[in-house]
């Protein structure tokens, strides 16, 4: 099991483009975010762009991989309206807990991102280690192999923050209550 989970949410597919690119260049785990009920068409559409105006938590698949485990989780997610799309703030509202550092990446074809972060990073009461926005038509072109290759070392570079002791060493490495 690799260090680092890239967690992603696509609709349309071009977030998981990223997110497949950012896993091979990292060596990372792939987890995607997935709808309980499909989002196809043109309801689909208006289902999410209303969704995610309102800030709504629809329902999602569960989630069975270890998040705990991974030193950094990169979330990835499309953005929708100028806001984070409503399967990812799902994701975590439910799961922010368990994820011990983050990075973050958003694709959107208009503008939003700083709404986007700024939402995520509120959602999991932590700062995002890194973060990169594309556009849609970028991606598509593939002309930011370069923005993914520098998001990437980025992760690859960030001081990694110590796993949660809830029992700390005194500085004599000894458990203060376990003294004879």
């Amino acid at each position: 099991m690799s260090s680092i989970l890239i967690a992603y949410y696509s609709r349309s597919g071009t977030t998981r483009q990223v997110a497949r690119q950012l896993a091979d260049k990292l060596g990372a785990d792939l987890y995607a975010i997935q709808d309980a009920r499909p989002r196809r068409g043109l309801f689909g559409y208006l289902q999410s762009a209303l969704e995610a105006m309102r800030g709504s938590l629809p329902d999602i698949k569960p989630c069975t991989t270890p998040l705990s485990q991974y030193d950094m989780v990169v979330l990835g997610t499309p953005v929708w309206m100028g806001h984070l799309a409503s399967p990812m703030r799902r994701f975590l509202h439910d799961k922010a807990r368990y994820i011990r550092q983050a990075a973050f990446f958003c694709t959107m074809g208009g503008e939003g991102a700083d709404t986007v972060f700024g939402e995520m990073e509120k959602l999991l009461c932590q700062d995002a280690r890194a973060t990169l926005a594309l556009r849609q038509d970028e991606v598509m072109r593939n002309a930011c192999q370069a923005q993914i290759a520098g998001f990437a070392a980025d992760i690859a570079h960030a001081p990694r923050r110590p796993a949660f002791d809830p029992m700390p060493l005194d500085e004599d490495g000894t458990r203060p209550w376990a003294r004879a």
